[in-house]
């Protein structure tokens, strides 16, 4: 067997042993009345080991509970990744927030609420 040979045999097992990863949090006790999902792209490098930045879920949810946040390696990110040889590798986080009528209503700022009386020369 050639150099070469051997040297695109080990190229293309490497590309081919990587493949979609996906890694998902499921908090089991949330529970509300909607669900809400939110998507963010996320630049991480050397495989997803390194990440610049942090997303804080809380933030994200404003009002509501984290009921799952879900990572995945998948399409272009993947194509990203192979073509980088995992040096950038983007993860698109899915954060799914539960809202209940309640908590959402008291998450509004003052100025915000919604009334819960309707005055009657306002239907006139």
């Amino acid at each position: 067997m050639s150099r070469f040979t051997r040297l695109a045999a080990v190229l293309a097992a490497a590309l081919f042993s990587a493949g979609c990863y996906t890694t998902k949090i499921v908090h089991g006790d949330v529970q509300g009345d909607t669900t809400e999902v939110h998507r963010r792209l996320q630049h991480t490098f050397i495989y997803g080991i390194v990440s610049p930045n942090r997303i804080d879920v809380d933030r994200v949810c404003k009002g509501g509970e984290v009921k799952a946040v879900k990572s995945q390696v998948a399409g272009l990110g993947l194509l990203a990744n192979w073509i980088t040889l995992g040096i950038y590798t983007p993860l698109t986080v899915k954060v799914t927030c539960a809202y209940n009528e309640k908590a959402w209503m008291d998450a509004l700022p003052e100025d915000e609420a919604l009334p819960t009386t309707v005055d009657a020369a306002l239907l006139e």
